[in-house]
């Protein structure tokens, strides 16, 4: 898995800078100054897109959280309890998130197929200026679509900023999207947007919108939203990659998959179907305390979807 996903960030790195360098080139070849009808237009959008920048920044950069866990891992293959974050979408008023699965250990029960169990434990989400953190509980994940769903142990009494997704749009080829993100903790957290097109639309293994090649590079943008220029939301980044199956069957070498933009509408669908699997097999109650706490129990898995 990592070979492959080391391979796709290294071609959208040199795919950017291809496309920097041409552009470059192109203007550096040019000769002639700007008509004044062309800076006009390139002011206009210099301003469209501030306008749009600051329009997803303040409605959505709210619901974007930081989600704080600890990876409970099998001290005997070497590694301890692992401290870990990444960012997730609170999607309702009271604190539903979600984020991406392989994002929260999903990424190394993966690379360990058969290995030692990674389970999130103390997981805490950060809200706003909120450095400490409320507590929250992984509520079940979507191994297929890359996406996992927490919820704070005590609902929010006032309403939380969050994004709907039942209020999302659907996007062609060719249309401007924005990916809105954080920053590392090194540098605040702070909100940035990463633009780009919608390259293709793929049907299979189920719809998915690929992004053009140097928008997502790394895989801290997985699990974070996707917007269109006027500020409804298109989708998620998720990674979708073959089954064990057909990786293990695969004899050419290019098993293909990567980043890609899961709908709203689809993650809608998907947080219903989540929601209905965890309250009919919900997780077991706490045991009374003990001397040695007991290992957290496995989140359940949403049950395949037909697409």
């Amino acid at each position: 898995m990592s070979r492959v996903w080391n391979v796709l960030t290294v071609a959208a790195i040199i795919a950017g800078g291809i496309g920097f360098v041409g552009a470059a080139g192109i203007m550096a070849g040019a000769g002639d100054r700007p008509t004044p009808a062309a800076s006009l237009a390139a002011s206009a959008r210099h301003d469209s897109d501030e306008t749009t920048y600051k329009m997803i920044m303040d409605n959505a950069g709210p619901a974007l959280v930081t989600v704080k866990f600890v990876l409970k891992m099998d001290s005997g293959a070497g590694m301890g309890d692992q401290e870990m974050e990444t960012t997730g979408l609170l999607i309702d008023s009271k604190g539903l998130v979600v984020c991406s699965n392989l994002q929260m250990g999903g990424f190394y029960t993966m690379m360990s197929r058969g290995g030692p169990p990674v389970t999130p434990s103390d997981v805490k989400v950060l809200i706003g200026d909120d450095t400490e953190g409320k507590k929250a509980t992984v509520v079940t994940r979507d191994t297929d679509l890359d996406l996992a769903w927490i919820r704070l142990d005590e609902p929010s009494t006032t309403e939380l900023k969050h994004v709907d997704l039942d209020k999302g749009s659907a996007a062609d080829a060719g249309a401007r999207i924005f990916m809105l993100q954080r920053m590392a903790k090194f540098f605040d957290r702070a909100l940035q947007i990463s633009e780009g097109k919608v390259s293709g639309i793929t049907e299979k293994p189920r719809k998915l919108l690929s992004p053009s090649g140097g928008m997502i590079s790394a895989r801290s943008d997985l699990g974070m939203p996707v917007f269109n220029s006027a500020g409804a939301v298109v989708g998620l980044v998720v990674l979708q990659i073959p089954d064990q199956e057909s990786m293990e069957g695969d004899q050419t070498g290019d098993l293909g998959g990567g980043p890609m933009i899961l709908s709203a509408a689809d993650v809608a669908k998907a947080t219903k179907r989540a929601l209905e699997a965890a309250a009919a097999n919900p997780a077991p109650s706490p045991a009374p305390a003990a001397d040695t706490p007991a290992e957290p129990a496995p989140t359940p898995d949403v049950p395949k979807s037909d697409k």
